[in-house]
């Protein structure tokens, strides 16, 4: 089995796989393609995410004040950017300052320093929020979860890895719902 790992936002990655450069991907839902089988995978919860707060300075009760800051997100296709660009529209904030960046770990460092805030799941952040770097706050429920979805062509060949592969995401899902319930 040879695998190799590409990140990307949704919309490239689904690209990707509808010209057969990858044999499936994870990309969070919605995914309006009927030529692709949508696995569901697991959920995340979305969080705003800002810096820890100097000294002296007020911290910030609510996720709704800081939507006036710059914007630190992935590129155009993004599913966290589409569901902060409904919020905003939502709430009447016209034209954010947003600052792209391609990786996480650039949007985390300039989040970090100060330079703004992002919206990405509460798996990616907690760890900077252990180490006392951000602050974390819920979103308004519309726009809080998000569906992540493994995505192949339906008219490709399923080999008995990625069969195996779709079983297991499967199986993942099954016993995370349980402990959930």
């Amino acid at each position: 089995v040879d695998i190799s790992l590409v990140s990307g936002v949704s919309t490239q990655l689904i690209e990707k796989v509808l010209k057969f450069q990858l044999d499936g991907a994870f990309v969070a839902e919605p995914v309006n393609v009927s030529t692709l089988d949508q696995i569901p995978a697991f959920d995340e919860e979305v969080v705003l995410v800002c810096s820890a707060n100097e000294k002296g300075k007020k911290q910030s009760q609510s996720a709704k004040e800081l939507l006036h800051l710059p914007f630190i997100l992935f590129n155009e296709g993004c599913q966290y950017r589409e569901r902060l660009q409904q919020w905003l529209k939502d709430e009447q904030i016209i034209s954010p300052k947003i600052m792209e960046f391609a990786t996480l770990e650039t949007i985390m460092g300039t989040v970090v320093s100060g330079l703004g805030v992002t919206l990405i799941a509460r798996s990616l952040a907690e760890r900077y929020e252990r180490e006392g770097l951000v602050q974390l706050f819920p979103i308004p429920e519309p726009y809080r979860n998000l569906r992540i979805v493994y995505v192949r062509r339906s008219d490709s060949y399923l080999g008995v890895t990625e069969r195996e592969f779709i079983k297991t995401i499967s199986e993942v899902r099954e016993g995370e719902n349980q402990r959930t319930n």
